[in-house]
C-alpha cells in the first residue's frame, strides 16, 4: 500500500486524503496534527473482489487481501476516482 501512495502524485495523493477522512487538506502541522490519526487496516476475511472501504468518521482505511500489488492499484483507483463523492440531499 505504502509503495503505491509513494507513487502517486499530488492529486492523487489529495484524492486518497479526501477518500479516506473526508478532508480536502491536511490540518496545519500535516498528519501528526491529524484526529483521530489516520489508519489504514487489512480486512483478511474481506473479500477480495471489493473495493476498499473508507470510515470518514475515523480517519480509517480498509482494505480487503488483494493478490497483488496491481488488484490493489485497480481497486484503489476505483474506488479514489468514485468514491469521493458522498454528502446529503
Amino acid at each position: 500500500f505504502f509503495e503505491l501512495v509513494e507513487s502517486y502524485d499530488g492529486e492523487a495523493r489529495a484524492r486518497l486524503l479526501l477518500f479516506a477522512t473526508g478532508y480536502a487538506r491536511l490540518p496545519p502541522g500535516g498528519f501528526a496534527r491529524l484526529a483521530p490519526r489516520l489508519t489504514v487496516t487489512v480486512d483478511v476475511r474481506g473479500d477480495p473482489a471489493r473495493l476498499p472501504t473508507a470510515h470518514t468518521c475515523f480517519n480509517a482505511l480498509t482494505l480487503p487481501p488483494y493478490a497483488s500489488r496491481a488488484d490493489l492499484a485497480a481497486k484503489l483507483g476505483v474506488a479514489l476516482a468514485h468514491g469521493a463523492h458522498f454528502g446529503l440531499r
